[in-house]
């Protein structure tokens, strides 16, 4: 593509006149080629998955951390059972919240897996296409 200096058309790089005010291109170098800023699939199954599991891995740490206080308070002495029990449904809430986060960074290490796998099967690509030319 060219980009006349005047009107900052773009036109054809076979052009030779500017179809806008007609002024002459033939001295007018053609733009490099604009380069794609956009990312490929791959790298965003890559980001994506990575946030997801590391953010799992933070939240699955802060329940675990909740869960072990609220089982430490379980076992000391002089509660009686209905504080114990009390103790204990709080921390079993956190395990599970626990679970869950685990459950959700494991879903974002397959993302991640994907979108490397995805990356690999495009290097591969690209690399028969290059020898085969």
């Amino acid at each position: 593509m060219k980009k006349c200096p005047y009107c900052k058309t773009l036109t054809t790089n076979e052009a030779k006149t500017c179809p806008n005010c007609l002024h002459d291109l033939s001295e007018i170098n053609p733009m490099p080629d604009p380069i794609n800023k956009k990312f490929s699939s791959q790298i965003y199954f890559m980001i994506f998955g990575f946030l997801i599991s590391f953010g799992g891995l933070v939240a699955t740490l802060s329940q675990r951390s909740n869960y072990l206080h609220f089982l430490d308070l379980a076992k000391k002495d002089g509660l009686n059972s209905e504080e114990i029990r009390k103790y204990l449904d709080l921390a079993n809430h956190y395990q599970f919240k626990m679970i869950m986060m685990i459950v959700l960074s494991s879903i974002g290490i397959i993302v991640l897996l994907i979108g490397v796998v995805l990356f690999f099967i495009k290097l591969v690509r690209r690399f028969k296409k290059q020898n085969s030319d």
